[in-house]
């Protein structure tokens, strides 16, 4: 039976190579790219691009890999890239940015349009946008006639004006709004990640989706590590994500594993490996496993001290560690 269960990049490519033409082999190829990705493996990334360069659009890898190796886009770290990768295919593009890219570029404004201007004040962008973000990671979000492209700092569309919102992008991805669907695309304008009601800012790498009312969490691939499926899910703290899930709530990692089951009437985040915790209508405090280093048996119990809380019982106030 052909299948690629256990998921290293030893068996996807071991799979491709004996199944080139299965139907399964494209999603294959998808998902070692994305294990090279997601462990941020650059010599894979660079074997997968001569590997497979000939029939899979390869625009996204090369992406991925710039930004792993230049995060910071500074003039160093992109000759470095270059250098290192003489086959990069929009060498060309980059090298003619190369003079933008540690140059601060400053909103300004004339007769209600938007464009950019250096330190000195001198125009380099004229003011032509309805509106306009910042620049990140050399590209920035920019509105004409009600719908959203991104520019370079050279001023060149370098993703034609199609969505309704845009953010700038953070490590390597931005979120956009077409057709009252939110999603994640690339540098190329690939789209990354399924369409939702509704997508957070990334924190830690994750961010919160909205689905038919439910939510769940992606990361910064697109890929879903947790499914749309609860009723409320926070940002991470501490590794772990506050759900709510039939009244109660629980506690998610970031690889989407329930690490403490739904139980509790209420929790806060967690504060250097404790929460506080209610249970029963009483407030006592877990830890990481969900055990309880306080029992709850307080009416209430405020955010810790120096390790130190306060606490309520029966209109009576003390203190606990």
């Amino acid at each position: 039976m052909e299948t690629t269960a256990e998921k290293t990049a030893g068996v996807y490519l071991t799979y491709i190579q004996k199944y080139p033409k299965a139907k399964y082999a494209p999603y294959a190829k998808e998902e070692l790219l994305n294990y090279y990705i997601r462990t941020k493996n650059m010599a894979g990334i660079y074997d997968f691009i001569r590997s497979f360069g000939d029939n899979y659009p390869t625009s996204f890898a090369w992406n991925m890999l710039l930004g792993i190796e230049a995060p910071n886009h500074t003039r160093a770290e992109l000759q470095t890239f270059l250098e290192k990768y003489k086959d990069y295919p929009k060498r060309e593009e980059l090298e003619e940015e190369f003079t933008f890219w540690q140059t601060p570029f400053f909103l300004i404004k004339k007769e209600d349009k938007l464009g950019y201007c250096d330190s000195s004040g001198k125009p380099m962008i004229e003011p032509a946008y309805t509106d306009a973000e910042d620049f990140s990671e050399g590209y920035a979000p920019v509105q004409k006639n009600d719908v959203y492209g991104y520019i370079n700092k050279a001023g060149k569309i370098k993703i034609e004006f199609q969505y309704t919102e845009a953010t700038g992008f953070t490590n390597h991805v931005a979120i956009v709004q077409k057709d009252k669907k939110y999603f994640l695309i690339d540098y190329s304008n690939k789209v990354l990640s399924a369409r939702y009601d509704d997508i957070a800012d990334f924190s830690e790498g994750m961010a919160i989706v909205k689905k038919n009312n439910l939510y769940g969490a992606i990361n910064l691939n697109g890929q879903e590590i947790i499914k749309p499926s609860f009723d409320m899910i926070s940002d991470l703290s501490e590794g772990l994500a506050v759900f709510l899930k039939n009244g109660k709530y629980g506690f998610a990692d970031k690889q989407g594993f329930v690490a403490i089951a739904p139980i509790y009437d209420w929790v806060a985040p967690f504060k250097n490996g404790q929460c506080r915790a209610q249970f029963n209508k009483l407030f006592g405090v877990i830890n990481r496993k969900g055990d309880f280093i306080m029992k709850p048996e307080f009416d209430l119990i405020d955010e810790s001290h120096a390790g130190i809380y306060l606490v309520v019982k029966n209109n009576l106030y003390g203190f606990a560690d």
